[in-house]
């Protein structure tokens, strides 16, 4: 039986160095977990409470997906491990994302690897059981490979989903090694498998796809990063990564394909549309102990209208953002100004320029990696904090700029 794990706050904030005291009603952060390890990945919020999805190690697999449901208030009421085999002991499972296709079912999707194979899993979830009422594998259909990793699950519009990944050979007995190419492969709204693309760029160069969303006239724009040869400022041809979008039709078809980035390695993390405009966000890597965040804005061509870096000293990665009528709110990890990581909340102006940050750290390396903004304004996000040895999933909830509640402190003599 899984046990939810939630300190005081008061005990939370004196190990961030605080004598404030905060109200655990409108704004909070908890915690849950097993007797293992634990890393939170994503959110959904429902009528009647929140989903939250991560991976554990306390399992009967070396880790398995977990699912846990709490109420509004963050509550946990239940969960269940994502366990379709328990005789099988030699496989690594790790949550990606989760959906809603109707209003009693999930489905979560997932990678996993076993016996030097990786693919991905899909599991449709009853949620009033709850209990797994489909378990799919995963792997390319299209192309021979022993490599498949997913990265991103949307939905579609016409019912359905697209995830999105990408598919290579390593060390595959019977065909030779290959490089990354882009994966994706559209389902209906039964979990029923309908088609699959592989988008790859050049020989002998790599692409990875890490978001999808859709647009309009029943388009895909497929989004990442792809190694292209260029030339240093010593005059050597080296590889670099450039941040790549690709616009696909309804069968998946390139419409267009767009690369841009700058002499560093920039790497594409997700795609978001917002007023029928596409913004997308990465990491540019300055050195290996500098990354700073690229918020970039595209035209309907791809091009970028926008591209403006956004970091401290050290490294800032984003891994999620979700755009509202009043900015751009970002969540992921930094450890600028300390040696571990931070849980790190960013809004930022649909100019691109940063209007507040902050941060949430715990006793090792934390990371946020969902974010979700509520009709009032409030802030989820859902991630990993580390207490001593022990790491655990983590939801906060703040107000609208990105705030604890404090308890009103009485100055009277």
């Amino acid at each position: 039986m899984i046990k939810r794990l939630a300190y005081f706050l008061i005990i939370l904030l004196m190990g961030c160095e605080t004598v404030d005291s905060y109200t655990s009603e409108e704004t909070y952060i908890k915690f849950y977990g097993t007797e293992g390890e634990e890393i939170g990945r994503d959110l959904l919020v429902q009528d009647d409470g929140m989903l939250l999805l991560g991976t554990t190690s306390s399992s009967s697999y070396l880790t398995s997906i977990l699912l846990i449901k709490t109420d509004l208030a963050g509550n946990e009421m239940w969960s269940l491990e994502l366990v379709e085999d328990s005789t099988q002991t030699f496989i690594i499972d790790d949550a990606v994302g989760l959906l809603q296709t109707s209003d009693n079912e999930i489905v979560v999707l997932g990678n996993r690897a076993v016996d030097g194979e990786r693919y991905g899993v899909l599991f449709t979830i009853n949620l009033e059981t709850p209990s797994i009422t489909l378990f799919q594998e995963v792997r390319a259909e299209t192309k021979d490979v022993n490599q498949a990793v997913f990265n991103d699950i949307e939905k579609i519009t016409e019912g359905g989903f697209i995830i999105i990944g990408e598919v290579r050979n390593f060390e595959n007995p019977s065909v030779p090694n290959s490089d990354w190419d882009v994966i994706s492969i559209k389902y209906d709204e039964s979990a029923g498998r309908q088609l699959e693309r592989i988008n790859g760029f050049q020989d002998n160069l790599d692409d990875y796809g890490a978001s999808v969303v859709e647009g309009e006239d029943g388009n895909f724009y497929l989004f990442g990063s792809v190694t292209i040869n260029k030339v240093n400022d010593q005059g050597a041809t080296v590889p670099v990564s450039d941040i790549r979008t690709v616009r696909v039709n309804s069968f998946l078809v390139p419409v267009w394909d767009k690369y841009y980035g700058t002499a560093k390695n920039e790497i594409g993390n997700e795609i978001t549309t917002y007023n029928s405009d596409r913004y997308v966000m990465g990491s540019q890597e300055n050195s290996e102990n500098n990354m700073d965040i690229i918020i970039s804005k595209l035209d309907q061509d791809g091009d970028p209208t926008l591209f403006q870096t956004i970091g401290e000293e050290g490294i800032d990665q984003g891994y999620h953002m979700e755009i509202h009528p009043s900015g751009i709110y970002i969540t992921g990890k930094t450890n600028s100004g300390r040696a571990d990581f931070n849980i790190f909340i960013m809004k930022i102006s649909f100019q691109g320029e940063l209007i507040w940050t902050k941060k949430f750290g715990f006793e090792g390396d934390d990371e946020g990696r969902k974010i979700n903004i509520l009709d009032d304004g409030s802030i989820l996000v859902v991630g990993s904090a580390v207490f001593g040895n022990s790491r655990k999933i983590c939801l906060l909830k703040t107000d609208s700029d990105g705030n604890l509640s404090k308890i009103p402190t009485n100055t009277e003599n």
